[in-house]
């Protein structure tokens, strides 16, 4: 078994590294739950939730009042909203069903556009102050702090990265980013009429609605700025409010000129199709994430010696649940062995780990497979086999006696010894033969074999009966060894030796 384990770890989805960059489609922040959404009926906003599938419609929040604008925590088990049931905006927290519904806020100023943060434990909320500009404060609404502060400019919408160290929103309808503590400001994409800046749960992508020609319509684009993407095109009237599933593979939305249907479509726009088509107002859908067990990929081994190894995998992991991981390895399927608990390599998102090996046996199958955890549960990679390369032999030795024999006939003893390595043991190397060629020239004049003793050593007679072969009666002859090589060790030639005759 491995001596000495070396734990190392590509980059992911946020990193570059063995997976260069994970796609949308990377589960990452759970299972898809209800999805989240705001009802408007004679001039009243009510909280409702449905099933992506379009079933089990039903209300949560009913107040007189407007509530509307929820967003779900990282666990799924409450939503923050916007409620005017003080007379005011404020923000509000609930169960996932609705019921406990607490106010967070209570100030004269209006309050909106409420989302966590990824780990739970922070809300990034607009407040009109005057302006419309971006807060934070604890979940429990306590130390609210400014983040930006711009006279005569609408900044809102915000929502954090799935890292938590970024904060995307729209600043006079145009897309920014900042980091977290409101520092470096910037904008994505410099075209305007932008508003509802989404993050995709890879991270990868920011999911928005613009408005170009007088009809609104998703785009996608990468947080550097590049990779502008319009998702609209296969959609049959206009669409606004997009947010990806919490497993990546789907896109939320509203559709329609007079009314707003829930729709979901691929995250590249094909696929579209209602769940709710009703021709009724709504707006703000946002997907129920289910956190789960991360994923487990087991890959193939790298970096194969006859004493080493390198094991490969993918993971994922969340902010809210964060993953560690191990590989278990052996000669069998029962493994026996395992690399030592290492956390994942980035906070969010599909990414490659390995773990080194050294120590192993010289030309053995290994069985190795990864094994991630979180607070959720347990994910273990299916088994990939390997197998060690074989060792090269240190030295082939060749002595020959006599020097010089002077009558037929010419009779030689070739003697010697295969170094083996150190790894390998003697009952394994110690096996094959060495084949014994002696030449005039470039002719072979005969050849014989020798099999190698426990302690690889080998020893054979070499006999030259008639001169006819030689051509002449006196001279000089070449010896050389090779050792073909066996299960273990690879060919190995010696050193050629010079002998006389005649």
């Amino acid at each position: 078994m491995p001596g000495r384990i070396a734990i190392a770890v590509a980059a992911s989805a946020v990193l570059a590294g063995l997976i260069a960059a994970a796609p949308a489609s990377a589960v990452v922040l759970g299972a898809n739950g209800k999805i989240l959404y705001t009802l408007q009926t004679s001039g009243n906003y009510d909280i409702w939730s449905i099933n992506p599938d379009g079933s089990d419609n039903v209300p949560l929040v009913t107040d007189a009042a407007n509530d509307q604008g929820a967003s779900w925590s990282p666990d799924g088990t409450k939503f923050v909203f916007r409620s005017d049931r003080t007379g005011a905006g404020d923000i509000y927290i609930a169960d996932a069903d609705g019921g406990n519904q607490v106010p967070l806020t209570s100030d004269p100023a209006t309050e909106s556009h409420p989302s966590f943060s990824p780990d739970g434990t922070k809300i990034v909320f607009t407040r009109k102050d005057p302006d419309d500009e971006i807060f934070v404060m604890n979940a429990n609404g306590s130390d609210v702090q400014r983040r930006t502060d711009n006279t005569a400019v609408t900044d809102a919408g915000p929502e954090f990265s799935p890292d938590g160290s970024r904060i995307v929103y729209f600043s006079n309808n145009v897309i920014y980013l900042m980091n977290a503590d409101g520092s470096n400001a910037h904008p994505v994409d410099p075209g305007g009429n932008s508003v509802g800046p989404q993050w995709s749960p890879d991270a990868s992508r920011i999911v928005f609605d613009r408005n170009s020609g007088g009809v609104r319509h998703p785009y996608a684009i990468n947080p550097d700025g590049s990779g502008l993407t319009p998702l609209g095109t296969n959609l049959p009237a206009p669409s606004q409010a997009p947010s990806w599933s919490p497993d990546g593979t789907k896109i939320v939305l509203l559709v329609g000129a007079g009314s707003s249907d829930i729709w979901i479509m691929n995250p590249d726009g094909t696929g579209a199709a209602p769940i709710l088509d009703d021709a009724l107002i709504r707006s703000g859908p946002k997907w129920q994430p289910i956190p789960r067990a991360p994923t487990a990929l087991t890959q193939a081994a790298s970096n194969v010696t006859p004493l080493s190894a390198t094991l490969n995998g993918s993971i994922d992991s969340t902010v809210l649940n964060p993953t560690t991981y191990y590989f278990e390895y052996g000669t069998t399927t029962a493994y026996g062995s395992r690399t030592p608990d290492a956390a994942a390599p980035a906070p969010v998102g599909l990414q490659g780990v390995s773990a080194g090996l050294d120590g192993l046996r010289t030309s053995v199958t290994y069985h190795a497979r990864v094994v991630a955890r979180n607070a959720i549960g347990t994910a273990i990679g299916a088994d990939q086999a390997f197998r060690t390369n074989r060792a090269r032999p240190v030295s082939l030795s060749a002595r020959v006696k006599p020097k010089r024999d002077r009558r037929l006939p010419f009779k030689y003893v070739v003697r010697g010894r295969l170094g083996r390595p150190s790894t390998v043991p003697a009952a394994l190397a110690c096996r094959g033969r060495v084949t014994i060629k002696v030449a005039k020239g470039r002719r072979t004049i005969t050849s014989r074999r020798a099999r190698l003793s426990r302690a690889c050593r080998y020893r054979k007679a070499v006999v030259i009966r008639s001169a006819r072969h030689l051509r002449v009666s006196k001279g000089r002859l070449s010896v050389s060894v090779t050792f073909a090589g066996n299960g273990v060790l690879t060919s190995r030639r010696g050193s050629r030796r010079v002998v006389r005759f005649g």
